[in-house]
């Protein structure tokens, strides 16, 4: 029996050797999975807040709202809110590259006389992996999330 043991000896370390790439590769695409989804959570949380404070901030009553300096500043607000999670200050961004391009604010056709509905959207944005080398490998790029869309109904002032 001992010399089936002094044989065997190297047989583990040989076999973690093997395969380490592989356990290496598994444990960066679960993290770069994790992140899509940690950014994709953030976004849609931070449009419906936007899209929650422009339908209760402000309606517009008039065709020429868009001129109205109430207006003005509460669509500045919302987009501080969809960019940096503050009406405020944007002091960093919720997710990287995110960028005012991205935030789409519009009114949406009620069939309803009287029913104001506001739609605020995230619209192209991509989520880039951790390592170019891994994205190289899998054969993608990057991750478009899609339109990321919330429609409310404003508040009847």
């Amino acid at each position: 029996m001992p010399r089936l043991t002094k044989k065997q000896g190297g047989l583990a370390a040989i076999e973690f050797v093997l395969l380490l790439p592989l356990l290496l590769l598994i444990g960066w695409v679960s993290v770069d999975f994790g992140r899509l989804i940690f950014q994709y959570d953030a976004l849609t949380k931070t449009t419906r807040d936007a899209a929650r404070y422009l339908a209760a901030a402000t309606r517009p009553t008039s065709p020429a709202f868009e001129t109205d300096p109430t207006y003005q500043a509460a669509v500045a607000q919302t987009i501080n809110l969809a960019l940096c999670g503050s009406i405020s200050a944007c002091n960093s961004r919720v997710v990287p590259d995110l960028e005012t391009d991205n935030i789409v604010i519009d009114y949406p056709a009620s069939t309803v006389a009287g029913i104001n509905y506001v739609r605020v959207s995230v619209t192209d944005y991509s989520v880039t992996f951790l390592t170019n080398q891994i994205a190289d490998l899998l054969g993608i790029d990057v991750v478009n999330l899609g339109d990321i869309s919330v429609t409310m109904r404003q508040i009847q002032q």
